[in-house]
């Protein structure tokens, strides 16, 4: 298995050939061979790798929805969920 070039990346996969600048997204990767999940949902089961993700699903707790349609009264709360919407609704 090639490594990706040492001076092309501040930071490497020792796993594999993973490489990029920021830190939180290696600690992620890494995360993803170890299993580990450290970000965990006080509420439920749920644990992810990114905290952004925890984030985002506080609001299945809270059942807010930030994420509003402009063409319509739709709202989510994950802003991939809109753009899925706007493109199958409104284009």
């Amino acid at each position: 298995m090639s490594r990706p070039h040492a001076y092309r990346y501040k930071f490497v996969c020792f796993m594999c050939n993973y490489g990029t600048y920021l830190p939180v997204e290696i600690r992620a990767h890494i995360f993803g061979h170890t299993g580990e999940k450290p970000y965990k949902c006080l509420l439920c089961s749920y644990a992810s790798t990114r905290n952004f993700h925890l984030i985002a699903h506080m609001c299945v707790h809270s059942g807010e929805k930030p994420f509003k349609c402009s063409y319509c009264s739709f709202a989510c709360a994950r802003q991939s969920n809109l753009l899925v919407h706007i493109k199958g609704k409104h284009q």
